[in-house]
């Protein structure tokens, strides 16, 4: 019977956290692998498209749903959204670009509008 009370013990915290991740709103569980994405590729900018892109490889993710992310990246100040360039021409609306909090990426600043590979894993934590 002890035997059984120490697994028990054991499981709870494992068991709380598994329903923790179940009810934690979809914008926010994106939003972790975009910090995730965002630690690996060490961007200083980076556009919605690239954003959605690297984090499913283009299929997966809608861009509605990227864009709950970045929101939630923007209001907590993580990231910020640069101001559009005019449009100059016909064509397709540019995606947004989005600027990275400095402390996020100090060493290694860089670019990034597209190209970007990425695997799916968690690294970041969202406070």
């Amino acid at each position: 019977m002890l035997a059984a009370w120490a697994v028990g013990e054991f499981l709870i915290p494992h068991a709380l956290a598994a329903y923790g991740q179940l009810r934690e709103d979809p914008a926010r569980r994106l939003a972790r692998r975009v910090l995730g994405w965002i630690g690996r590729a060490q961007v200083q900018t980076f556009s919605l498209r690239l954003c959605q892109r690297a984090l499913t490889g283009g299929a997966g993710v809608t861009a509605d749903e990227t864009q709950a992310a970045l929101s939630e990246l923007s209001e907590r100040g993580y990231i910020a959204l640069q101001e559009p360039l005019p449009r100059i021409g016909a064509g397709r609306k540019p995606s947004p670009i989005y600027r990275v909090n400095p402390a996020l990426v100090p060493d290694r600043p860089q670019e990034a509008h597209g190209g970007e590979h990425s695997d799916n894993s968690d690294e970041m934590d969202l406070n």
